[in-house]
């Protein structure tokens, strides 16, 4: 008898050291969890506005960034000069902004951003230029032309001087556009 109670006592210490094991693994987990969920908030603050010696140092390299990607960003449209919105550098040094798109006639104010030297458009990648984007809009280090970001059909004034602008722009909020602020 004595000899079952033994095994029934390691059967029960085995059981409390898996439990205790598997409490553990989940206080982990929860753990890097919580820790994911701050990092990921954290990432999503907007950053801090550059200081005015900050910009001053910046202003010179986002400038001649700009005057490479000028004529690319022309090249790729097929029409010069290019009518812009908002153009910024970020504080990583992508140039970033909204551009005039002509399709057939129909003019839309599409966003775009430079990886290096080279300018892209949603259309070339729509998953990688989400996540592009979503960086560049709330990270205005240093403008390179002052203008509305905003996007789209009615963004674009020459547009909603067009019958068909003035029926479709009636109301449009055309100051409040992405990355506002």
């Amino acid at each position: 008898m004595r000899r079952l109670r033994t095994e029934h006592e390691l059967s029960l210490r085995g059981t409390v050291w898996v439990d205790r094991l598997s409490s553990g693994v989940g206080l982990m987990w929860l753990a890097l969890t919580a820790a994911t969920a701050v990092a990921d908030e954290i990432r999503q603050l907007p950053p801090r506005h550059p200081t005015a010696a900050e910009r001053a140092s910046a202003t010179p390299r986002a400038l001649a960034k700009w005057r490479i990607v000028y004529p690319r960003l022309a090249q790729r449209l097929g029409y010069s000069p290019p009518e812009f919105g908002a153009v910024w550098a970020s504080r990583s040094g992508r140039i970033c902004g909204v551009v005039t798109l002509d399709r057939v006639n129909t003019y839309f104010r599409e966003p775009f951003y430079t990886e290096g030297t080279t300018p892209f458009f949603a259309r070339d990648d729509d998953d990688r230029f989400l996540r592009s984007w979503v960086d560049c809009v709330g990270d205005h280090w240093v403008d390179l032309r002052i203008g509305s970001d905003e996007l789209g059909f009615c963004a674009v004034p020459r547009m909603q001087k067009t019958v068909l602008g003035r029926a479709i722009c009636k109301g449009a909020n055309l100051h409040a556009g992405y990355g506002s602020g």
